[in-house]
């Protein structure tokens, strides 16, 4: 009953299943300026609703498509970064002192002395006698 009366504040009553005025285009006619109004106002927010519901979904699936774009350059940075670990690691081998050191002597660009000579040094105690005798300097004007 409640529906009837809700239909009947904003249409008027007709006979339901009525094909043939449907097909003539003979509609229902509002009662009042108001319930057109509001009619119109509420096709106006549904229409409101449905594009904006379009509109998230696109933007919805943009930032999926723009993360799954995301993390696959994350994924080649890691690789690159594990790479670049990994060349590092050779890069400290091939300069390590030694390594250079036996490609310097097999190319024969460092010529090896032939005797090391080992010097042993003492240092010397040096003894400085301070003067008792040493001036004082007075103030200053300006300093």
């Amino acid at each position: 009953m409640a529906n009837a009366k809700v239909a009947s504040n904003y249409k008027v009553q007709r006979k339901p299943n009525d094909a043939a005025d449907i097909i003539k285009a003979n509609f229902p006619v509002y009662q009042s300026l108001k319930n057109l109004r509001l009619a119109n106002l509420n096709k106006f927010l549904s229409f409101v609703l449905a594009s904006t519901m379009l509109f998230s979904f696109g933007m919805y699936s943009f930032v999926v498509s723009k993360q799954k774009q995301l993390e696959a350059m994350h994924d080649a940075t890691k690789t690159l970064n594990y790479e670049n670990l990994d060349l590092k690691t050779r890069l400290d081998y091939l300069r390590s002192f030694d390594n250079v050191n036996e490609k310097i002597i097999a190319a024969g660009n460092l010529e090896q002395p032939l005797k090391i000579i080992e010097v042993k040094t003492k240092i010397p105690d040096i003894n400085v006698k301070v003067s008792s005798k040493s001036k004082e300097i007075g103030s200053m004007l300006g300093y």
